[in-house]
């Protein structure tokens, strides 16, 4: 779902431009009396010669278990122009794995997911210079292992949630006048590894306050985001200092409040970030 303008503190401190929200699919959302389910898609491309292959299978084993799986596959070489000419650095090999255990009651729900992709290609090395650049290209692999555990209880005037969530992204790439999509391994390679943590809690509460209905949003929200940047040149293995290590803490604390007097809604939010 897209929301344009301001929305809720609980978003971040850039709500007020709006928000992008993003929510992966139950076999709910795929299931109604079946129990076991799947789709398999395919696709080519003449254009490119991309291959595209995906499989999403989805099950109701028992009540109150959902469980998901989906796995998807893109690969193609450069886009040709309408007159022929090849449009360089436009290949792609793309991959990607997504499982999802959820276990649910009338009231309440925790579930777990784990997310991997894999992405590489070569991409143009400066945008900006007239083209006499000593690299021209830049071969660029990026791998992410993803987990999240989520629970959520609605009482019938409370709201309690909570998101744990760690992901392990790794950055290889190399600068090169080459347009092979591979790493040459007589020549510089830097990578950049990430470890993020990331907590958040949040409790809302609908109350009436002098006949007028009110929803109070209380929450923190905490992240850790770890770099290791390393380059490895001549055979040895060294710090990458224009693009050194270190470790990045964030915190912040929030509240929020909605007030509804029909037909006007007056929303007033306070978040702190440190």
């Amino acid at each position: 779902a897209v929301f344009r303008g301001g929305t809720s503190v609980a978003q971040g401190a850039g709500y007020l431009g709006g928000v992008v929200q993003m929510e992966t699919k139950d076999a709910r959302d795929f299931l109604g009396d079946e129990k076991y389910g799947a789709t398999i898609r395919a696709g080519y491309k003449d254009n490119n010669y991309e291959n595209f292959n995906s499989i999403t299978a989805y099950a109701l084993p028992v009540d109150g278990i959902d469980l998901l799986i989906n796995a998807v596959k893109r690969k193609s070489d450069d886009i040709r122009k309408p007159n022929g000419e090849i449009f360089s650095n436009t290949d792609e090999n793309q991959e990607s794995l997504l499982a999802k255990i959820e276990g649910y009651t009338l009231d309440s729900i925790i579930s777990y997911s784990f997310r991997s992709s894999l992405d590489e290609g070569l991409e143009p090395y400066d945008l900006v210079s007239s083209g006499n650049n000593l690299f021209q290209n830049q071969f660029r692999r990026t791998e992410e292992k993803a987990h999240s555990l989520r629970g959520q209880y609605k009482g019938d005037l409370d709201e309690l949630d909570f998101v744990l969530g760690y992901i392990d992204k790794s950055f290889t790439e190399q600068n090169t006048q080459s347009n092979i999509s591979d790493f040459d391994p007589s020549k510089p390679i830097k990578y950049f590894q990430y470890d993020v943590w990331n907590l958040s809690l949040k409790s809302v509460s609908d109350l009436t306050e002098r006949g007028m209905p009110l929803r109070l949003t209380f929450g923190i929200q905490a992240t850790r985001e770890e770099r290791r940047s390393t380059i490895k040149e001549e055979g040895a293995i060294n710090e990458y200092k224009p693009q050194p290590s270190g470790t990045k803490d964030t915190k912040a604390v929030f509240m929020d409040g909605v007030f509804d007097f029909d037909p006007w809604r007056l929303q007033l939010g306070l978040r702190r970030d440190h």
